[in-house]
């Protein structure tokens, strides 16, 4: 489950959440990525858990693996962020 809750902007980064397995499920992920969309990405394996209060949290508590995916603010907390102008969440399951 990949979860983008921190921004309005464009992907920038991913981690591997601690699953000591993320490297390969996630690279196989990028594989199909463009490579236009991934040559300012940063990635970080195993990465660390993530600390609370984002909806992929949830996710990891009940045993599914899950990633947040951090992307350019945009203003995001000061402009679109629990407004009428903010984004509609999308959760993607993507199964390899």
């Amino acid at each position: 489950m990949f979860n983008q809750d921190n921004g309005t902007g464009r992907v920038v980064n991913v981690g591997g959440a601690g699953f000591l397995h993320s490297y390969g499920y996630l690279g196989r992920w990028l594989a199909r990525v463009p490579a236009n969309y991934k040559q300012d990405l940063e990635t970080r394996f195993p990465g660390a858990p993530s600390g609370g209060g984002s909806d992929n949290t949830s996710f990891v508590a009940a045993g599914v693996p899950a990633f947040g995916l951090g992307s350019n603010s945009w203003l995001y907390g000061s402009y679109t962020w629990h407004t009428n102008r903010g984004i509609l969440t999308i959760k993607l399951f993507l199964l390899m």
